[in-house]
């Protein structure tokens, strides 16, 4: 973790990062939690602005460090070119059990003097599908779509508005909001967009897999 082409540096999951989840947590997307919509990290991104892909993912690898740190002791074990530049190390890693955070001290590879911390390749995607943008074309403007369907008397066809004609609308044009208001709206109603989305990207990923077979 941390480390990549130009450097080590990343953007992190910094303490204005946690003050942002709060703020947007008692706030605007207070709702989402009290009703139980909003309950995995994962999920942040399609709600709370100023979370991203990469703050997001360092959220989720500071909850799940202690199995980071066990599989990258484990490749020190197993690659002896992990242990040619080490690092004595304190890192605070979250303890489930007792529902606190502990520290834990190790040596972890320390290529030019930088601790790192090594991440499972399967546990990571270059580009996650759960994105704010995506939710919101599928699930969201999907289910106003819908909604706002009419039979027209003449044809007694279906008639739909477009999704291009719907992102331009007011009520629409800012995702995040858009997000949070629809989802709750359409749960006023039974319907779990979050659930159709999460069902539409596993298919994706099954379809992908049977592509790969």
């Amino acid at each position: 973790m941390g480390m990549s082409h130009e450097g080590f540096r990343g953007h992190g999951g910094a303490q204005w990062t946690g003050g942002a989840v709060l703020d947007a947590m008692t706030t605007n997307a207070e709702a989402l939690v009290r009703v139980g919509v909003l309950k995995h990290l994962e999920q942040l991104p399609l709600f709370v602005d100023g979370v991203g892909n990469d703050i997001c993912s360092d959220l989720t690898a500071r909850v799940i460090m202690d199995a980071l740190l066990d599989f990258t002791e484990c490749q020190m074990h197993i690659h002896s070119g992990l242990r040619i530049e080490t690092e004595m190390t304190d890192i605070r890693t979250w303890d489930a059990n007792f529902q606190r955070w502990k520290s834990r001290r190790l040596q972890l590879p320390a290529p030019g003097g930088h601790p790192l911390v090594l991440v499972p390749s399967g546990w990571a995607r270059a580009n996650p599908l759960m994105t704010a943008r995506r939710f919101h074309g599928v699930a969201v403007l999907g289910h106003v779509q819908e909604s706002e369907a009419r039979i027209d008397p003449k044809t007694g066809r279906l008639m739909t508005i477009s999704k291009e004609v719907l992102k331009k609308r007011s009520d629409l044009a800012d995702i995040r909001d858009a997000n949070i208001r629809v989802t709750l709206e359409a749960l006023s109603h039974n319907k779990f967009l979050l659930k159709s989305f999460e069902a539409y990207l596993a298919e994706w990923f099954r379809m992908q897999d049977n592509v790969a077979a």
